[in-house]
């Protein structure tokens, strides 16, 4: 008992898991990309440049990711803030943010997404081939297109407070 309330205290903030995955599944990005396509799925022009950039990784092993959507009114911005202030109060409230591979295996995993729902991966921006900072989106625009798109968004851009972001719960 004493071991539980040292563990958890009144500072910590755990976050209801949304959705569990698999990375590190796939051995390369080639692989990666005829998963998503096999399931029927698209994948968006600047998707595609940042799977293929010098700095896309993918996890060597397997492993499981716990995965949390929240939006920025869920982290205290009612109003909508920047990106750099979601992800600083997404770390400080004890999220991390996602490993590159997560929003195309997202997009492979999540095979029943709702019509019309756009889920933002907090990510660490990739530079696609025009050099503009990207990070990867996970959408089901309905009438079956269903996408992994690159969402061109600076630390600066802002978010409305209702707009879906995904973190990794440690």
């Amino acid at each position: 008992m004493v071991l539980l309330k040292l563990w958890y205290t009144k500072d910590m903030k755990r976050f209801q898991v949304w959705k569990t995955i698999n990375i590190g599944t796939y051995k390369n990005v080639e692989e990666l990309k005829r998963a998503i396509k096999e399931k029927g799925f698209r994948i968006g022009s600047w998707a595609e440049d940042v799977l293929h950039s010098e700095s896309f990784t993918m996890s060597k092993t397997e492993k499981k990711v716990d995965l949390v959507r929240i939006t920025p009114s869920g982290l205290g911005f009612s109003n909508g803030a920047y990106r750099k202030d979601i992800y600083k109060k997404a770390t400080e409230a004890g999220l991390e943010i996602c490993p590159l591979e997560v929003g195309p295996q997202l997009r492979i995993q999540y095979l029943h997404q709702p019509r019309l729902e756009s889920l933002q991966i907090g990510m660490e921006s990739q530079f696609d081939s025009e050099n503009h900072e990207s990070q990867f989106r996970v959408v089901h625009g309905g009438d079956n297109f269903i996408w992994l798109v690159g969402d061109h968004k600076h630390l600066d851009d802002f978010w409305k407070g209702d707009e879906d972001f995904i973190f990794v719960q440690k």
